[in-house]
């Protein structure tokens, strides 16, 4: 029963999970870029710390998840 569910159940909601995961990503750290009067571009980056958590949970889900299987990474993308 259990190899039944590791080898035809589970895959098929982990694959549905990525794909959910992927199309709800949190956005990673926003920048502005600006040019100054001389003409330098200068970066300003916006804090939102809840964001950012958020966004490195994600990340690190999927790259578990990738890990659980790299073969059905490929379908996702």
């Amino acid at each position: 029963m259990a190899s039944r569910l590791h080898q035809e159940v589970y895959p098929l909601i982990l694959d549905q999970v990525k794909v959910t995961m992927i199309d709800f990503m949190a956005k990673p750290k926003e920048v502005l870029l600006t040019i100054d009067e001389n003409g330098e571009v200068e970066e300003e980056h916006f804090e939102d710390t809840e964001t950012l958590y958020l966004y490195e949970r994600m990340r690190e889900t999927l790259i578990y998840l990738t890990n659980f299987d790299p073969n059905s990474m490929a379908v996702v993308i």
